[in-house]
């Protein structure tokens, strides 16, 4: 039996979540998030996106490479926010509204387990 091909890269985040709930989606920095964990931080924060911003509405993400900041993508895309790929520092600004701010640590995050 073959697979559809996902159309979008929120099906396919999607179909991960669903087909490997519980295999280990990210790592970093000795935090790891399963499938699982990461979709439904994904939703929730795409749940509090979407009141914030019209889709189409083009939100900044400003955050170091983490674990948060794969959510924060995630959500926004899910929230049919417009990402813009790369904005240089000095165009943004403080009249700018920023509705992705660093999230504080998700119980959800969990450190690996040492293995023997």
């Amino acid at each position: 039996m073959s697979a559809t091909p996902a159309s979008t890269l929120c099906s396919m985040f999607d179909h991960a979540v669903a087909r490997a709930p519980d295999k280990v989606a990210l790592r970093h920095r000795g935090a790891a998030l399963t499938y699982r964990e990461l979709g439904r931080a994904v939703a929730a924060l795409a749940r509090r996106l979407a009141t914030m911003v019209a889709a189409g509405e083009v939100v900044a993400i400003v955050q170091p490479n983490s674990i948060e900041f794969h959510v924060a993508y995630f959500a926004a895309l899910k929230a049919l926010a417009a990402l813009p790929y790369s904005i240089p520092a000095t165009r943004l600004s403080s009249s700018r509204r920023c509705c992705v701010k660093r999230p504080r640590a998700s119980s959800s995050m969990r450190r690996p387990r040492a293995t023997s």
